[in-house]
């Protein structure tokens, strides 16, 4: 072969290798590309799902806010004033069922869970008896009745027709809200 023909041959061989490097340089570059491109993908869509987290996180707290709202009466503070509210609750019930009422005790214990517990006394005719009993098994809070006596009177002056009817009950105030001190 002749010196030129070896320096074509030479010239070849070395632009074989430079372009095999480049394009080996260009596979790992592409390569490396790739995963970028695959992280930066999958960052994307945890953003997105974040955000679509957020956006449903959003919504509920929204609708939470509403069924909170719509459920706040039926909650009471472990305050005095909202105590007393609920004693003032309660002798309605009595005056709309027509018994004749009394508090005995009201108190309110600061343990967790928060209870304002009662003790009543009672009196008026079977029917206005039973109907104070239901208003409080159907009173809308929490309501524990964890002792009821009824006793029969009918030795008393002037009997209505369906005799004069007495009674205790103890009752205990459950929801009680827990994110206020009490006093």
């Amino acid at each position: 072969m002749n010196r030129r023909t070896l320096a074509i041959l030479g010239t070849v061989i070395a632009l074989d290798a430079v372009l095999a490097g480049g394009l080996w340089y260009a596979s790992t570059l592409m390569q490396e590309l790739k995963a970028s491109e695959k992280d930066i993908t999958q960052k994307l869509a945890r953003l997105d799902s974040d955000a679509e987290r957020q956006a449903i996180m959003r919504r509920t707290l929204g609708s939470v806010e509403e069924e909170r709202k719509r459920l706040d009466p039926f909650f009471y503070d472990s305050t005095d004033e909202s105590g007393l509210d609920f004693v003032k609750q309660i002798e309605q019930l009595g005056k709309t069922s027509g018994v004749a009422l009394t508090v005995n005790t009201a108190t309110f214990t600061g343990t967790v869970p928060n209870r304002f517990r009662m003790d009543l006394q009672f009196t008026g005719s079977w029917s206005s008896v039973y109907h104070f009993v239901h208003l409080l098994e159907t009173f809308p809070a929490r309501l524990s009745i964890s002792r009821i006596n009824l006793t029969a009177n009918n030795n008393a002056k002037d009997l209505p027709p369906d005799g004069v009817w007495g009674g205790n009950v103890s009752i205990e105030l459950l929801s009680i809200r827990t994110d206020t001190k009490p006093k």
